[in-house]
């Protein structure tokens, strides 16, 4: 009975450590992150959201308020994305200019181009697009990209060189001030 209870006694106490040390499998850190892991990140993001937009203003009901909400999760994206590449200190070897230029235009294509679209049924859109900073949230990612990586700047401007009259339509200034348009 004795033996019974010490060996209950120690299975117990290796278990409890077990459970109780550190493992060595860790999650994905900060340092794993590439930069085109959160652009990629972003630009799902705001895909999910720019056809709800579209839908609105295709069915003739966006409005000011009926869009807001859509504005500021797509600022939300923004922010968080913004976050998350501050944490980047080093860009990883799969990170090149081109390649995150390419997606990260393609975010602001996206947006602008549907916020065009909306501007055709909400005059003032411009109004409420800086009102939610979406010019300031989109700028602070490319400034901070082109910082991490040289050059960032001429890629999201081959892409979005069509988009200029839109850019400027939509008062987002930081932005074209930013890629030298």
């Amino acid at each position: 009975m004795l033996t019974l209870q010490i060996f209950a006694f120690i299975l117990s106490f290796s278990a409890l450590a077990a459970f109780s040390k550190p493992t060595t499998e860790s999650k994905r850190s900060t340092d794993d992150l590439s930069i085109m892991d959160v652009v990629t990140t972003l630009h799902s993001q705001t895909s999910l959201i720019i056809p709800e937009i579209n839908s609105l203003v295709a069915s003739g009901v966006a409005t000011k308020e009926s869009i807001s909400p859509l504005i500021s999760r797509v600022v939300d994206n923004l922010n968080q994305a913004h976050s998350s590449l501050v944490a980047i200190t080093t860009p990883a070897s799969t990170d090149t200019a081109a390649g995150v230029g390419q997606v990260m235009g393609a975010v602001v294509s996206d947006i602008t181009t549907t916020f065009t679209n909306a501007q055709t049924v909400i005059p003032d859109l411009d109004v409420v697009l800086q009102q939610f900073a979406v010019d300031d949230a989109t700028n602070q990612i490319l400034v901070f990209l082109d910082d991490l990586l040289n050059d960032v700047l001429n890629f999201v401007t081959q892409v979005l060189i069509h988009l200029v009259n839109s850019l400027i339509d939509l008062g987002f200034k930081e932005i074209l001030q930013s890629l030298g348009l």
